[in-house]
């Protein structure tokens, strides 16, 4: 997991989470950088604490080479497309606190098996203040009709499409 900031390393914040790929490519959400040069970026790797500065020599601030969006932009409210990878200026150095995700094959099936989960992010709904501690957290893939199932009884606006996963719980 890496710390996408948004104004560069010294006095950058952060922005997105984003996972490491290769050596030199990382994964986000393409609405995280679909407005902004790849300039006002900077990736930082072996991030934990947003809170603290540098300190246990464990971070690495790379500048963005390059931005590429999936060629179908995002749509808001379906989630389509929200993808996008970020090329590096340099690699990012293996360690204990950095490390590259394991991707799936095409078309396997999770369905019922456990994802992690990390980020950064809000830990309720509607929630005004992200997590400054990565958070990590196990949940259960769910079948699309399922998944729409629950969007639906909730009232949510959400329409899964064909190759996105659907993991959680019911409770949220």
């Amino acid at each position: 997991m890496v710390s996408i900031r948004l104004g560069g390393s010294m006095f950058g914040q952060h922005h997105c989470g984003g996972v490491i790929l290769k050596k030199l490519w990382v994964l986000t959400a393409g609405h995280c950088v679909n407005s902004f040069s790849r300039k006002h970026f900077t990736v930082r790797a072996g991030e934990y604490d947003l809170t603290k500065p540098e300190t246990n020599h464990t971070e690495a601030d790379i500048p963005v080479d390059k931005i590429i969006l999936h060629p179908e932009l995002y749509q808001p409210r379906r989630y389509n497309h929200d993808i996008a990878l970020l090329k590096l200026q340099k690699p990012i150095d293996y360690n204990s606190y950095s490390w590259p995700s394991c991707l799936p094959k095409k078309d396997e099936d999770f369905t019922g098996s456990m994802a992690t989960v990390m980020g950064w992010g809000y830990n309720e709904e509607n929630a005004g203040k992200r997590a400054s501690i990565l958070q990590k957290v196990e949940v259960k893939v769910m079948n699309r009709t399922q998944c729409q199932k629950l969007y639906d009884e909730a009232n949510k606006r959400i329409t899964f499409q064909e190759g996105q996963i659907c993991a959680g719980y019911r409770e949220g």
